[in-house]
């Protein structure tokens, strides 16, 4: 998923409405752990999310690993986290302000690490005696 354009951080909270739904996700997600926030998931059987809204097959619905076994996770149908993101992120524009440049740098570095990765197999699998080393 990419950044939202640095321009967003100028906008006003009343613009907070037009944002891609992405977008507001990228913000809630800075502050979960990385790799631990909601995601967007097509349902291939219906559901009821957390709220008691239904999500139907073949919906885009949203997902939150809540620490538990497979299939131990919230669920959030489209209108419900609208409803969520809605509540925690558009009163708190400064919380926008700080979100935003913190989701793209945990981005950009997840990025990083999944490329030495990719490159530490490549060099594996090419014959290459020893793969790149990463730094700690």
């Amino acid at each position: 998923m990419a950044p939202p354009a640095p321009d967003r951080l100028q906008k006003s909270q009343q613009d907070f409405e037009s944002w891609p739904i992405d977008e507001k996700l990228e913000v809630l997600n800075a502050i979960y752990p990385v790799g631990r926030g909601w995601e967007s998931v097509t349902s291939r059987k219906e559901h009821i999310d957390e709220f008691g809204d239904v999500i139907k097959h073949g919906e885009t619905y949203y997902k939150l690993w809540n620490g538990g076994a497979f299939g131990s996770e919230y669920k959030l149908s489209q209108r419900s986290i609208s409803t969520l993101i809605g509540l925690v992120l558009r009163p708190i524009d400064s919380l926008l302000r700080l979100a935003l440049p913190t989701a793209r740098k945990r981005n950009e570095q997840a990025w990083e690490e999944m490329q030495k990765a990719a490159d530490a197999l490549d060099a594996h699998f090419s014959g290459k005696k020893e793969p790149p080393q990463q730094d700690n």
